[in-house]
């Protein structure tokens, strides 16, 4: 049994520090782990994960599922440029980071000019933001900096509280990193109208194949419109050639709130993955006729076949 866990000044401080020691070894006890994870499942998992073209000049440093949807929008913008679909000749590129101790942030974070991620009311940054800015400004200090000058990092928010972040969005950032003033400590996937912080974004910009099919179902908790949805999904994945996903949302109000349910299919399975779920549907359909709307598809990120 363990009593008396307080400690006194004579030895706080220099219990405190020797803990540094175990955050030291942290990135390589990770990517030690990481690597037997892959051997074990076939799915591979860095620090560090870079997706896009060597010499991007705009780069998006996030962390989390919102690197998926970055991704797919790196994907699709440096494809259209090397077909010639687009005008803009700039590459982009994304870094999904694993927050880790500084050391090694110097090292991998270096040439990481963009960063977006989530932010505490009156910081002066998001943790991630001051790990970037952090590494970078000891890189530059010690010497050891691969950029004569210095790069540009803008700041931004998105996703708080599981708000929709899209391809679309991905782009309007990308083109905020293009200006020569890019707003700074922006929000993404909303509309600021009191503090003016938010990015304006296309919702016509699309990624996805054009054989995708997707729907969105409106429905009140307990009403049954999740479970057929969920058996609809099921039954076009087993019993056809088709791949599909479902992804739900529920209310908290839970019984009597809103239910959205997203349905998507498609003949071909995309080997680079796609987002988690449409910014639209092109058959919206509700159990209340009130909730009825008209929309396009998005791309799903992760076509497959339910079980």
């Amino acid at each position: 049994m363990l009593r008396g866990t307080a400690q006194n000044p004579d030895v706080f401080f220099q219990a405190r520090e020797a803990q540094n020691r175990f955050y030291d070894v942290c990135p390589e006890v990770v990517e030690r782990t990481m690597q037997k994870f892959g051997e074990l499942t076939g799915r591979r998992y860095g620090l560090f994960e870079y997706v896009g073209d060597p010499a991007a000049d705009r780069v998006i440093v996030l962390m989390g599922s919102g690197a998926e949807t970055v991704h797919e929008a790196v994907d699709a913008h440096d494809g259209a440029r090397r077909e010639g679909r687009r005008a803009e000749g700039a590459a982009v590129s994304a870094v999904r980071a694993g927050r880790v101790p500084r050391p090694r942030c110097r090292r991998a974070s270096a040439a990481s000019p963009c960063w977006i991620g989530r932010r505490s009311p009156g910081a002066p940054g998001d943790p991630l933001y001051l790990d970037v800015m952090t590494a970078l400004g000891e890189a530059q200090a010690e010497g050891v900096s691969p950029f004569a000058v210095p790069p540009r990092v803008v700041a931004g928010r998105y996703g708080l509280s599981s708000k929709e972040f899209t391809p679309a969005m991905v782009k309007a950032i990308f083109d905020n990193l293009a200006k020569d003033k890019p707003k700074h400590h922006f929000t993404i996937g909303i509309v600021d109208d009191v503090t003016h912080t938010s990015l304006p974004w296309d919702p016509s910009f699309r990624t996805e194949a054009a054989d995708v099919s997707a729907s969105v179902f409106y429905g009140l908790g307990a009403d049954g419109t999740v479970g057929a949805n969920k058996n609809s999904i099921k039954i076009i994945g087993q019993e056809t050639e088709l791949y599909a996903q479902g992804y739900f949302v529920y209310d908290s109000k839970k019984s009597g709130a809103i239910t959205i349910s997203h349905l998507r299919s498609s003949k071909t399975a995309d080997p680079l993955g796609l987002s988690r779920r449409p910014a639209r549907a092109s058959s919206p359909a509700t159990s209340s006729s009130s909730w009825t709307r008209s929309t396009s598809s998005n791309t799903p990120r992760r076509a497959r076949r339910f079980c």
